[in-house]
């Protein structure tokens, strides 16, 4: 079997990395690639796309990385974390070290401009998510995006106004090179198809209220499966491994055996639980959830989240993607959601 309702009572404490839970997650229980999408034709968004690592790999000496490195700053303050460095001359000299580092030139730098090209299908992803949030949020302005290569230092930078993607960690399972900092488990999910539903993801933040002070596992599985949801009416054709980070392969066999999760959550009374030792083991990353069942994968509770409230959703029509995002009555999402597994 592939799942088994196995007591958590005497498990051992076992540490976990929390951080890559909001890297991805899960969809709802059909396998439909594209949802409905609002009419977006006559919404305008302005995006503007800079390419630093075309022009960052242009420089020809230190002082040329220097000018640059001052050109972009918060580039260089907070993507590759200029006080780190004794000075700025220490930090050029480093980074034109890996711009004339023929590993990065002639493999990652070239593999990367071979994978993602002009950039037109991202930009244009871009433009359709962004337009998409501008029409549920009009006040929505687009974030300027930068891409760029750092030989894997970072992923990911989100603000209000800007958005750095570190394109040399989405080249995806075909790359020479990978980052070696990362699990595999998560790595498998840096794939170029993957950018525009992790980054909205995170920008679903913008507008999904949390409530810190309820502390059940609950109220944390539904502020995921809103930020879940609101990935998925964004990104409307991303298939469910994109917007959860499980393989086609796992997330068939956690809609197979979706009646035998949930048994494991109501017969240890997880639902809610408070213990925060206890709560991250079903809903932080790990690579597997033995205390489930020998395959069953890691943030389990957040795909569960996902599929209640898209339950939630389904049985209530008048209620918008505004409205969901503002709510943080987790209990009466889940009470009128109707949930009931079923396995597929």
């Amino acid at each position: 079997m592939l799942f088994n309702n196995r007591s958590i009572v005497d498990m051992d404490r076992i540490s976990l990395l929390v951080v890559a839970i909001y890297l991805l997650s899960s969809c709802s229980s059909t396998d439909q690639q594209c949802i409905s999408s609002p009419d977006i034709s006559q919404i305008d968004v302005r995006l503007e796309v800079d390419r630093l690592e075309i022009e960052l790999f242009q420089k020809r000496s230190k002082e040329e990385v220097l000018a640059f490195l001052y050109k972009y700053p918060t580039f260089t303050n907070q993507f590759i974390d200029s006080y780190e460095y004794p000075s700025d001359t220490i930090l050029a000299s480093r980074t034109f070290q890996m711009i004339t580092n023929k590993y990065i030139t002639d493999t990652l730098y070239r593999e990367t401009i071979e994978t993602f090209g002009n950039l037109d299908e991202l930009k244009n992803d871009f433009r359709q998510s962004f337009k998409r949030i501008k029409y549920y949020y009009p006040g929505f302005e687009a974030p300027k995006i930068q891409t760029a290569i750092t030989g894997f230092y970072k992923d990911l930078l989100l603000s209000d106004s800007l958005i750095i993607i570190g394109l040399d960690h989405y080249l995806g399972k075909k790359a020479t090179y990978h980052p070696r900092d990362i699990p595999q488990y998560i790595l498998d999910r840096y794939e170029p198809e993957n950018v525009v539903p992790m980054v909205v993801y995170f920008l679903s933040n913008n507008f999904n209220r949390v409530d810190f002070s309820k502390e059940t596992l609950l109220s944390e599985m539904i502020d995921f499966g809103k930020a879940y949801y609101f990935t998925k009416q964004m990104v409307p054709c991303a298939s469910d491994a994109q917007i959860v980070g499980y393989s086609p392969e796992v997330l068939a066999d956690v809609k197979a055996n979706q009646e035998t999760i949930w048994a494991s959550f109501i017969q240890n009374q997880l639902v809610y639980e408070t213990d925060h030792e206890i709560k991250v083991k079903f809903i932080g990353e790990r690579p597997k959830i033995p205390e489930i069942g020998s395959r069953c994968p890691g943030r389990i509770a957040a795909w569960l989240g996902y599929e209640i409230v898209n339950s939630y959703m389904a049985k209530n029509s008048d209620i918008s993607l505004p409205q969901l995002m503002v709510n943080t009555d987790a209990t009466g999402i889940f009470m009128q959601s109707g949930y009931k597994p079923r396995n597929q």
